[in-house]
């Protein structure tokens, strides 16, 4: 019986690997079910989100000093990119106290590559305002 318990666990730890890799990286749950004289065992595990929002925040805050302090940016230009970068803080944190979902995290992920693409431009020419304003009524 022991013997068959932990076949039926191994065999359910490795349908549930299995049936992970080909699921999006989005997935919240993966549930396998296995059977066998009577018994039955349920693998569930949960999928956390592993977004660097957070770190990307922090990094272009770096990025715009730096601008600045290179002389890539007017003191207009970092202004309006910070004021961005405190409407992505807003929006971030918004869509985390939701637990990202899809709809949100789409918008967060839209404007986000949009600010990078935009800080982007504006750094490597010296001179850029930023051309998207940032939403965050989350339409």
């Amino acid at each position: 019986m022991r013997k068959t318990l932990s076949l039926c666990l191994g065999l359910a730890l490795t349908q549930t690997i299995v049936i992970g890799a080909g699921l999006p990286a989005q997935a919240d749950e993966i549930q396998s079910q296995s059977s066998s004289s009577g018994s039955s065992v349920v693998v569930t595990e949960k999928k956390g989100h592993a977004f660097k929002y957070g770190q990307r925040l922090k990094d272009w805050r770096i990025e715009i000093d730096k601008g600045i302090n290179k002389g890539w940016l007017s003191a207009d230009d970092a202004q309006k990119f910070n004021d961005r970068l405190t409407q992505l803080r807003t929006l971030n944190d918004t869509a985390k106290s939701h637990n990202y979902p899809k709809p949100e995290l789409d918008d967060v992920e839209k404007q986000f590559n949009q600010f990078n693409i935009d800080l982007s431009h504006a750094t490597e020419k010296g001179t850029a305002a930023p051309a998207t304003p940032v939403k965050t009524d989350g339409k």
